[in-house]
C-alpha cells in the first residue's frame, strides 16, 4: 500500500513513517517543514534506529489550490498525523486540524483514495473527567484545538456516509515523548500514550478492511481509566503494549536526560 503521510516531520509522523516502512508500505511524506533533526534523539529514547526511511518528501501546504490532488496522486490511503497543539493560535489550529484534512478528503474521490485515518484527540472529552468516557460520550468542547479536531471527526464521518471513502479518527492521548512538552507533569495517568503504540494503531487502522467509519480511543491500559479503550480493542484489535506508571516514569527520566544534554549542547555553541 502507498500511504500519504501528512505531518511526517513531527513526533507521531516520524514514528509512523518508521512503522509503515518496516511493514513494507510505500510512503509519500508531506509537511510544511523538512524532517526534524531532533527526531534521531527521540528515536534513541525508545531504541529505534535513528535513521529515517528513504521516502519521497513534499514540502507543501495541502490547502493551496491543486496541492491536495498533487499529493494524493497514486496513493491508496491518507495518514493524517499533523498536530497543532503547541501552536496556541486558533487560525493555525483550524487550518491544520480541519481545513487541510478537508482539502484532502474532498480530493480523495477524484484521486481514487480509499482510506483516511486521522489523528484526533481525547481532549474532545474536556479536562480529565471524573468518570470513564467512551467514544459516544457527549464531547466537552472548550478550546479551538479540540473544537477543530471534533469538527474534523464529523466531517470525515460525512465523507464516509456520502462517498466511498472509509475513515477512522484516532483519539490520541498525550503522546510521550514529545519534545514540545518540556514541562509536562511526571505523574502517571491514562491520558499518556507511548508513541510506538500510536504508530501501531495508525498502521492497523490503515490496513483494516472492514471499518466504514469509526472513532477510537488510543490510550494506555493503565489505571485510573479515563477513556475507555475497549472499542479500539473490539473493532480494530488494538491494545497498547507500553503501559503503567513504571514505564512512563522511565520515559520521563529519559526525556529529562535528553533536555539536560540538549541544554548543555546549546550552552557550548
Amino acid at each position: 500500500m502507498k500511504v500519504l503521510l501528512v505531518g511526517a516531520a513531527g513526533t507521531v509522523g516520524s514514528a509512523l513513517h518508521k512503522e509503515l516502512a518496516e511493514r513494507g508500505h510505500q510512503i509519500r511524506c508531506v509537511d510544511l517543514v523538512p524532517p526534524r533533526r531532533d527526531m534521531a534523539d527521540v528515536f534513541k529514547l525508545f531504541g529505534y534506529d535513528p535513521k529515517l526511511p528513504d521516502s519521497e518528501w513534499i514540502i507543501q501546504d495541502v490547502t493551496q489550490p491543486g496541492a491536495a490532488e498533487t499529493a494524493l496522486k497514486g496513493v491508496d490511503a491518507v495518514a493524517y498525523a499533523a498536530l497543532s497543539l503547541a501552536i496556541n493560535d486558533a487560525t493555525v489550529q483550524f487550518s491544520v486540524n480541519l481545513a487541510a484534512p478537508h482539502s484532502l478528503a474532498r480530493a480523495c474521490g477524484k484521486c481514487q483514495v480509499a482510506k483516511f485515518v486521522y489523528a484526533s484527540t481525547v481532549s474532545v472529552n474536556g479536562p480529565v473527567p471524573n468518570a470513564t468516557v467512551t467514544e459516544q460520550t457527549r464531547p466537552h468542547l472548550w478550546g479551538s484545538y479540540n473544537v477543530s479536531k471534533w469538527l474534523a471527526e464529523a466531517m470525515l464521518r460525512e465523507y464516509a456516509n456520502q462517498t466511498e471513502l472509509r475513515t477512522i479518527a484516532l483519539r490520541l492521548g498525550t503522546v510521550r515523548p514529545h519534545l514540545r512538552f518540556r514541562a509536562i507533569n511526571d505523574s502517571y495517568n491514562q491520558v499518556f500514550v507511548d508513541v510506538r503504540d500510536v504508530a501501531r494503531a495508525f498502521r492497523m487502522a490503515l490496513e483494516d478492511q472492514l471499518i466504514r467509519h469509526d472513532v477510537l480511543h488510543v490510550v494506555s491500559q493503565g489505571s485510573p481509566v479515563y477513556c475507555d479503550p475497549n472499542h479500539a480493542k473490539e473493532t480494530l484489535g488494538f491494545v497498547s503494549e507500553f503501559n503503567g506508571p513504571e514505564h512512563f516514569a522511565t520515559v520521563h527520566r529519559k526525556e529529562l536526560a535528553f533536555w539536560s544534554m540538549a541544554g548543555a549542547h546549546e550552552t557550548s555553541r
